[in-house]
This record gives C-alpha cells, structure tokens and sequence, in this order.
C-alpha cells in the first residue's frame, strides 16, 4: 500500500510539474508570439512547449537595388519591383532561450535569399512561395545577448533558372520582400521536428493515421531514455479515441531519428466539404520519469478519394469536383489579416456552390488551406513550373528547383485532409519524352512524400499531341475560350480529366458595345461550354477560371492599349463586386435559377483603311505611270533591263529626284500596309502577344506595339516612316561598301539605287488592296501574306547583289558573299542578344511548336 501511495504521489508531483512548466511556457511565449494560432501557423509553430519570437516590425534598409524604399522598413514588407534588398534587424534575447533548439521558419520569401545571424552564414533559399525553416546552431547565438540577423533578398526572375521563368514584360507579380511570416522558433532540446501523417478511412466508418515523425535533438542533449506517444483526440469532446503505447527513441549517435507508428483504426466521422470533421493528432515526447519535454499537434481528417474510370468517389459516393481558380491571390492583400482573409475567401468561394478551388502556379498560404481544412473546401496546389520550354525544363538546375519547389509545398501541407491534389506542371511539351521523364523525376519525389495524386494542366491540343504515358493521375484539360464541345481528346481515354472552362473578354476596338452585353457574351457560353461539360458523362468535375481578376502580365496585347493589367477574367471584380458570371457559375454548381441572358454576335472588326490607301497608292502610281514618260521608261528599265540603271549609278548620271522619292514612298508604303494590317489582324493573339514579348522584352516598348496595333492610321505612318529609313540605311551600307571596294560613289546615287530596286516590293501594294479582308475570310491568308513578303524581300536581296556587282564591277559570287556575311552579322548579333537576354531561340521553338499545332 505504501509503495501504491508513493507511486501515485510522484506521478501527481510529475503532472503538477508538468502543468506547471507548461503554462509558464504559454505564459512566457505569449507577448513573443503573433497571433500564433493554427491558422496563422498550422506549419512549425507554438506549442505548449514552444515559443515564437515574431521577427516582423521595423528593419533597417542596409543596401537597396532596382527599389525606391526609405532607410527602414517595417516586415511584413514587399514591393513589385524586381529588385535586391538587404534587410538587417537587432533582437534581444535573454537566459530563457538557453538550452533550446532554435529554427528560423519562413512562410515565403520573394524570390531568393540568402541569411547571416551574427555575421555567420546560416543558410539560403528559392522560391517565392515555398516555406522553409532553417535549423540554428546554438553556437551562433549570444544568449543572453543582442543578436543581429540579415537577410538579402534578390526579386527578380531569370528566363532560363527560377521559377516560374522571367519572358515577357511584368510577366508574374512576384517582387522583392518578406510577405509572410517570418519567426524564430524555440523548441526544446528534443523536438518533433517533422510530421507525417497518412490517414484511410473506409465505408464502414473507420479510419486510421499512419505516423512518420522525425525528432531532432541538441548535441548536448541525452539521447538514452526518451520516448514518444500519439494520441487521437476528438477537439470537439476531448476524448482520446486512440493512443499508441509509449515507444523508446534510439538516436544512434545522430542528432536526428526517424520513428513510425500507427493510431487506430477506430470509429471516426470522414471528412468531406460538407462535413468537414477534423481530428488533432498529439504528439510528445518525454524522458525516463513521464516528464514531457516537447508536445505538438497535428490538425487530420479521415477521407478516402479514389477513381473509377475516369469519375472519383469521396468516402464511397460519387464525387464531382466544382472548382474555381484562385490566380495571383495566393496570400493576404497587405493590410488585411491573414486568418480573417482566409476565412472570408473560403466562404466567399463556398457560397458560389464550389466543393473545391484551385490556387494556380504556386503554392498558397498556409493560412488558406487551414481555413479550407475547418470549413470544407478542396485545395489543388501546384508548383510554378508554367510554359517551360524544353531545352530549358532539361537544364539540371531548372529540374532541381522543380524537384525542391515540389518537395518543400508537399512536406508543408501534407497532412492537411483539404489538400486533393498535387500539381506538377502547365503547358509543357507533353508529347516529348524528355518532358515525360522529367516530369516522372517530380512526380517520383512527389510520392515518396505523399500519397495523394498528381495532376497537369494541359491545353486541348497538348493533349491531342501526346500519345505516350501521361505522368500523372489526373489531367485539368484546359479549354478556356475555345468552342470546343465537350469531348475529351482519344489520348485521354481513360484519364481524370477535369475541364478548365471560361472565356476572354470581348473589347471590339471601335465598336461601341456596352459593358453589359460584352458580360452577357461571356456569360452565356460559360453557361452553355458548363452544362454540356457537366451533363456529359466523360469528366469527373469542372473548373471555372477564375474566381477574381488578378493582375498578370502588362502589357496585353489582346486586351488593348495599356493600362491592361488587371485581367478581367473573374467571377468576381477586383474590388470584389460581382460579376452576372456569378449567378452563372452559382446556377452551375449550386443548382440556382441561370439569369436570363442574350447573345449579340460581333462581327470581325472590319477597317477599309488598308484597302483603301492600297488603291490609293495604285492609283498614284498608275497616273504618274501614263502621265510621265521618263518615269514609265524608267519603270520599265528597272524590271526588264536593271542593268542600264545600274550603270546609270555607276556613272553618276542623274535619274529625277521625284521619280526616286515617290519610288522610295510607295515602297516604304507597301511595307507599312502589309505591316499595319498583319499587326491589326493579330492583336487579338495570345501566342502573338507572347512572341511580342520575345521581340521587344520591355514594358515601354510593348506598350508602344499595343497602341500601334490598336491604331492602324498611326501605325501606317510610323512604319512608313520606318519603311523609308530602312531604305536610307541600306544606301548608307551601300556608300560605305564602295569605300571598302575601292570605288566611289555619291551618297545620293546610292540612294537612287537602293531607291530603284526597291521596286520589287510595289507588287506588295496591289496584294494589300485585298489582304486584310482575306486573312479575316481565312486565318490561311495571314500565311499567304507572310510568305508573299519573305518572297518580296528575297527578289530585293537579289537585286542588291546583282546591281552591286555591276555597278563595283566585281563578281556576283563575291558581292553576294559580302552582303550575306553583313546580313548575317546584324541578324546574328540580334539573335545573340535576344537570345542571352531572353532565350529568344527557346522560346520561339515552344510557340512555333504551338503555332503549327494549330
């Protein structure tokens, strides 16, 4: 009896004491942490025995680069300029802190950065939207003592080694800062410091939770003695429905150990998006005599989600998946508290009647998918691996970042029952196996991770392209403004697929169209593309792009002169009003009453400008042709006999001025009508707008293209002006060239010639009268018109050789070596440049690959 007494007076001694520690800890930890709830931190963060120190407030601004910013900064801190800061801070911290592990954990820090603590190198990161946390030696900290932490950040993106890649103008709102939260944590000696958990469940109600943990220790720590227990605790009842026995670490010498363990199975209510049951796994560890020493929760639901050809079951009843993208919201606007803001956007996207959402090109915050977790709502979460190129995708630095970007997204938010799917990659070459195998290399990490499925995004005719093995689970068959029926294409016979549905806006550049009824447009095909895709029997879900606008890549061509970057894709404004597209997609998925809604049809966006001018032109020529004899002999020179005039030049016999100007007008102005019709025909495409950003790279620049091709009266001027001066400067070459030949010839001669042979481009006048019209009869009459040119310019490169060669009495052979070496030097040059700053060669290859897709 004495010994029974004894027994249960240490054991209420150990539990006084253990009460005791914990609530000093809480107490201890609470003016250090912020807001340190799950929400905020459900990835490495308090606990009874941990304690937050928030690194966010005021920093001082040490060194600044491609960034305007005062000499502090308060963190949470982040601008949009692509630039470098190196930020620096001074914290204190006292004889508590002794004797415990400290990890420095980091929610997102744009785009890479590199960390010293106390003039000692700590560690580095990339990626803007990966966590990471970074294990402190305690050597390096002064404790008690002041320490100081700096941080350099570098924002900018690179067009061939970040992700996402960097080519075309503002292309991702990335920027420079520290967005998220940013805390050192103090654990204790011996810590959990990873987590796994894999839970099943089954239709007779039962679930059980796989446990990997990993425990680390301080090197001064014992490593005999220690154990660790689970335990599955209802939060709503606090009831402990499993506990596992009291298992021993052996650390083996190391600092670090993995464990493995079960709980259950045992009776559980699964978790769904309309009943969305959670359960805490808790987890501590303790010494020989009972003391705990660390203790950690884990947030889990019960679920199973399984496909059947092609269609999925949740918890053994079919599932069909109502999805919105979220684009370019991935974290809490500035100002707005993190919890708050994702608790609204899950309501917010609840109440639309979606069971899911997609966070597209880059994982979210933390703090969404807690929030999807409590109130139900699926989560897709990929990697920023968008529109790689291949040749780019195969460089090893480019696959590794892949392969930790995705590692670091599924260690963060595996263990969240929200998350439903990981992804991999969008708009790939899917059809090459190089790509497969890469894509394998992700998706085999992927797995050894989480057992969840994988998914890409691919566009109809990538997925038409591919015939081999898709690495994936699941395909989000991208149809976005296409008039596609809903059918899946035959390599996806058997696959997951779920269709991405929705529709650019319509902004007729001169048509006077109210607002509404370019709405009503969209609208309504959303409508009609989502119920034939839900009706049809073939895809396992829908989703709608998107749920906001969000700002993207400036400028866009399609979208009109600039200002265009905010994308009016969604479902909501940017103010957060909503769109007529929301009682659309509300009647999709919730089953409401569909607004009623007409369609007016808009027919291509005709101008008799080109035709006119052409014939205008025509015209002018024709007169001078009857009314002038010199200048109708020499027009027949020039194309039966050249080279009489040739010799004319070389003998510096004058042919009338006017003649040769009005020559150089109509060939200047041939130039700008095939020019300015190509470039008003295409500004509505959205490969076009890309390879514009391959070619002029700069947000001035292309705002200029976009005004131009928007305005085809002042587009016809500035290229007839360009058109001319590209006249001027071969006559320069040409001057210049008689000085390397040892023959001279006067400036203006040369400008007679270059003037005269120019006529091989009036042909181009007459194919002008009809061009634009064409090519809006048939996009093959764009081709037509490309090639007419290269022929047209391949004629006047002809002449130039030939009429060098006669007027510098030199070989045919040898003057067209010369002006092919002169062309090839200003091409490659360009091509040189282009491509070290921007992979323009890359890049082309991917959109040609595209282009002749179809």
């Amino acid at each position: 009896m004495d010994e029974d007494v004894l027994v249960l007076t240490t054991t209420l001694e150990n539990n006084l004491r253990r009460m005791l520690v914990a609530a000093l800890l809480v107490v201890w930890s609470v003016p250090l942490a912020s807001r340190a709830d799950w929400i905020t931190t459900p990835w490495l963060g308090a606990s009874p025995t941990r304690s937050v120190l928030d690194l966010a407030g005021e920093w001082r601004v040490v060194e600044a680069k491609g960034i305007q910013t005062a000499s502090t900064v308060r963190v949470p801190f982040f601008v949009e300029d692509e630039g470098e800061l190196v930020l620096e801070r001074e914290f204190d911290l006292d004889s508590t802190f002794a004797d415990r592990q400290a990890w420095l954990v980091a929610y997102g820090v744009s785009r890479e950065c590199e960390i010293w603590l106390n003039d000692r190198f700590v560690g580095s990161h990339v990626g803007g939207w990966s966590s990471f946390a970074i294990d402190l030696d305690e050597a390096i900290l002064k404790i008690p003592g002041r320490n100081r932490l700096r941080i350099h950040v570098v924002g900018q993106y690179k067009v061939r080694d970040s992700l996402p890649l960097r080519h075309r103008p503002k292309a991702w709102r990335g920027g420079t800062g520290i967005a998220s939260p940013f805390y050192l944590l103090f654990a204790p000696r011996v810590a959990v410091r990873d987590v796994r958990v894999q839970t099943s469940y089954t239709a007779a109600r039962s679930g059980a939770a796989e446990l990997s943990l990993e425990i680390s220790r301080r090197s001064d720590s014992p490593a005999a003695g220690l154990f660790w227990r689970a335990e599955l605790v209802d939060p709503g009842s606090g009831k402990v429905l499993a506990a596992s026995k009291a298992q021993q670490l052996d650390f083996g010498g190391k600092l670090r150990t993995q464990v493995q363990g079960k709980l259950g199975p045992v009776a559980v209510s699964p978790w769904s998006p309309e009943t969305p049951k959670l359960y805490t796994v808790r987890l501590s560890l303790t010494d020989g005599s009972g003391e705990v020493l660390d203790e950690t929760e884990q947030r889990v639901g019960f679920r199973s989600l399984v496909s059947r050809e092609g269609r999925l079951f949740l918890n053994g009843q079919p599932f069909l998946c109502r999805a919105v993208e979220l684009v370019g919201e991935k974290a809490a606007p500035p100002g707005l508290d993190r919890k708050d803001w994702a608790l609204g956007a899950v309501r917010q996207i609840k109440e639309l009647g979606c069971n899911a959402v997609r966070v597209a090109a880059g994982p979210p915050d933390p703090a969404l998918v807690a929030a999807a977790d409590s109130l139900g709502l699926f989560v897709f979460e990929e990697i920023p691996l968008w529109k790689v190129p291949t040749p780019i995708l195969l460089r090893s630095s480019l696959l590794e970042q892949a392969v930790e970007y995705a590692t670091e997204m599924v260690t963060r938010d595996r263990n969240h029952p929200s998350v439903i799917a990981w992804g991999l990659a969008e708009g790939l070459d899917y059809w090459d196996p190089r790509v497969g195998n890469a894509l394998t290399k992700i998706r085999n990490q992927v797995a050894l991770l989480d057992s969840r499925p994988t998914y890409l995004d691919a566009s109809f005719t990538e997925a038409s392209r591919t015939k081999n093995h898709w690495p994936a689970d699941w395909i989000l068959l991208d149809v976005v403004d296409r008039n596609h029926r809903a059918e899946v294409p035959e390599s996806l016979k058997g696959e997951v697929v779920l269709p991405v549905v929705g529709f650019l806006p319509y902004r007729p550049a001169r048509a006077h169209v109210p607002p509404e009824v370019i709405e009503e447009n969209r609208s309504l095909r959303l409508l009609r593309m989502g119920r034939d895709w839900l009706n049809s029997p073939r895809p396992a879900g829908l989703v709608v792009r998107s749920w906001r606008d969000w700002r993207g890549p400036s400028p866009l061509l399609w979208l009109g002169p600039p200002p265009t970057e905010w994308l009016p894709y969604g479902v909501l404004r940017k103010d957060g009003s909503r769109r007529l597209l929301y009682r659309v997609v509300r009647s999709l998925f919730a089953g409401g009453e569909a607004p009623r809604m007409r369609f007016l049809s808009f027919a291509p966006e005709k101008t008799a400008l080109f035709t006119l001018l052409s014939l205008l032109a025509v015209a002018l020529f024709l007169w001078y042709f009857r009314r002038d004899r010199r200048f109708r002999g020499n027009i027949r020179r020039i194309f039966i006999y050249p080279s009489s005039i040739y010799e004319d030049v070389r003998s510096s016999r004058k042919i009338f001025a006017y003649h040769t100007f009005l020559q150089g007008f109509l060939t200047a102005l041939s130039f700008a009508i095939l020019s300015s019709s190509v470039l008003f025909f295409l500004k509505r495409s959205l490969i076009f707008d890309e390879l514009a950003d391959l070619l002029v790279g700069q947000v001035a620049g292309k705002a200029i293209l976009v005004w131009l091709s928007w305005h085809p009266g002042w587009s016809l001027l500035v290229f007839t002006g360009v058109g001319f001066l590209g006249l001027i400067l071969v006559a320069w070459v040409v001057w210049v060239l008689g000085f390397v030949l040892g023959y001279y010839i006067p400036l203006g001669q040369c400008l007679t010639f270059v003037f005269w042979i120019s006529t091989a481009f009036l042909p181009g006048i007459l194919w002008g009268t009809v061009a634009y019209r064409l090519m809006i009869h048939s996009r093959g009459f764009l081709w037509v018109t490309l090639v007419l040119w290269a022929l047209l310019g391949l004629w006047f490169f002809v002449r130039l050789i030939r009429g060098t060669a006669t007027i510098f009495r030199r070989p045919a052979f040898l003057t067209a070596s010369i002006w092919i070496a002169l062309l090839a030097a200003m091409a490659g040059s360009a091509l040189m440049l282009l491509q070290h700053e921007r992979a323009f060669l890359t890049y082309l290859g991917y959109y040609f690959a595209r282009i002749f897709a179809g």
